[in-house]
């Protein structure tokens, strides 16, 4: 009895196994999440204190040296 996990590797899309696709758009989404988290967290961190952005109003150079040595670990 063949299962759906099964029948993905062995249908093709595009000449390529079909559970590629879905590999490369959960990698695609995994990446789109993690940059985006942190643009988001420079903005949360230059927000003014009082507001509707109730951030830690840091300076922008500072907000962005913290994410200086991230930059070293996604290479």
């Amino acid at each position: 009895m063949s299962t759906d996990i099964e029948n993905l590797f062995k249908d093709k899309v595009l000449g390529h196994p079909a559970g590629l696709f879905v590999l490369f758009f959960t990698e695609m989404w995994e990446r789109f999440s993690y940059y985006g988290m942190r643009a988001i967290l420079v903005i949360f961190l230059t927000g003014i204190v009082t507001g509707d952005n109730p951030g830690w109003g840091w300076s922008t150079p500072a907000a962005l040296s913290l994410l200086g040595p991230m930059l070293c670990l996604c290479i």
